[in-house]
């Protein structure tokens, strides 16, 4: 799965715009670490994310003048760049049509299947002790329920090739 981040200019005009008069001259995305260390004319800034925005300043930043942009990137930045990355992930999700995806979709699918037998199983246990009159009662009720065997990893195989074959993930 690829998710592009949004284009890095943008961070920095972002930031121009909500703190003008800072001397700043670029930014972008650490996705894998800094190229290099932070220096006096770049800092870089936590991002919700984990990772960490970059901004290169035209002088050596004041402490002040760093938390001002620390505090800009979340406030300013951040909403418009996660909401973008949480819009191409759900296209990605349900649009993409690689095997990859189909084959996350089919996961999904059956850990559904499976949360809903134990919905089911849940909700027959509930009516069980409800039904019930004495402790003797209850122990008949519950041991007529169905049993809930341990899942093999065959299992899973044959439940993704079915779910993938049924065309319900395309």
């Amino acid at each position: 799965m690829s998710i592009s981040y949004p284009n890095p200019q943008r961070i920095i005009d972002a930031l121009k715009a909500a703190l003008p008069g800072l001397p700043l001259a670029a930014g972008g995305w650490m996705v894998n670490g800094p190229p290099s260390a932070a220096s006096p004319t770049r800092t870089l800034h936590p991002h919700p994310s984990g990772e960490k925005v970059f901004v290169a300043w035209t002088q050596v930043p004041t402490p002040a003048q760093i938390a001002q942009v620390s505090a800009a990137v979340t406030a300013y930045v951040v909403p418009t760049e996660v909401e973008e990355l949480r819009a191409q992930a759900k296209d990605h999700l349900t649009l993409n049509p690689s095997a990859e995806m189909k084959l996350l979709r089919a996961t999904v699918g059956i850990m559904v299947d499976e949360i809903n037998v134990l919905r089911e199983w849940l909700t027959s246990f509930q009516a069980a002790v409800a039904a019930a009159a004495t402790l003797a009662a209850l122990k008949t009720s519950v041991a007529a329920l169905t049993a809930l065997p341990d899942r093999t990893l065959a299992q899973a195989k044959t439940a993704l090739g079915a779910k993938l074959d049924t065309g319900v993930v395309d």
